[in-house]
């Protein structure tokens, strides 16, 4: 015969998405292996990202973003940038106006020269939860980035040109190929102007 024994843990409010003390920085609390502490945040300054949980909205700490936990169902949490500065930021964090990094290299990463003009949302992942522009790789990659879902809406974004993760997409209609003079390269997130292309011939 055999028994199924399940534990139980009831968080004290003060662990509620309090610093982690597997961290860098320091905490009396002992977090939960599942990451659950981590989830529901109330205070805004330290839960920038919206998910869902089981199929359940929720916010989630910043304390368990970029630390590879995959704690949301589409794992949003990992989605992040490492530079050679030993920099790492959530894909969020770039081109968003605010430098991150010591050498501000997350506002000048090659994905900031594809910004769409005169295209805007909220992004999930965001501490002042303001409209800003995103970059056309983010425009139906399949990765819901816009927290009303805008950027993979099929029935606002027009493909213009290139297929795969070389497509670029028009926003109703405004074409994406004539207004953004660069093409994406094949296995990189790095653009040719297309003006480079025409630079041998007179």
């Amino acid at each position: 015969e055999s028994w199924t024994v399940t534990l139980t843990r009831h968080l004290h409010p003060q662990s509620k998405c309090s610093t982690p003390n597997r961290s860098k920085k320091h905490s009396a609390y002992q977090v939960c292996t599942d990451n659950k502490d981590q989830m529901n945040c109330t205070n805004s300054p330290i839960s920038p990202l919206i998910c869902n949980v089981d199929g359940y909205p929720t916010t989630i700490s910043e304390y368990v973003i970029c630390e590879d936990k995959n704690v949301c169902d589409d794992n949003i949490d990992s989605k992040c940038v490492s530079f050679s500065n030993f920099c790492e930021v959530h894909k969020h964090q770039l081109c968003d106006g605010m430098s991150d990094c010591a050498d501000s290299v997350d506002e000048t990463a090659s994905t900031c020269d594809s910004m769409i003009p005169s295209t805007t949302c909220v992004r999930r992942f965001s501490y002042t939860k303001d409209m800003t522009l995103i970059p056309s790789s983010w425009v139906m990659d399949g990765i819901w980035d816009c927290m009303d879902g805008f950027d993979e809406d099929a029935d606002i974004w027009s493909r213009d040109c290139g297929t795969g993760d070389k497509a670029i997409y028009s926003y109703k209609k405004q074409k994406s190929c004539n207004r953004l003079p660069s093409l994406k390269c094949p296995q990189s997130d790095n653009y040719l102007f297309v003006d480079n292309l025409c630079a041998d011939f007179s």
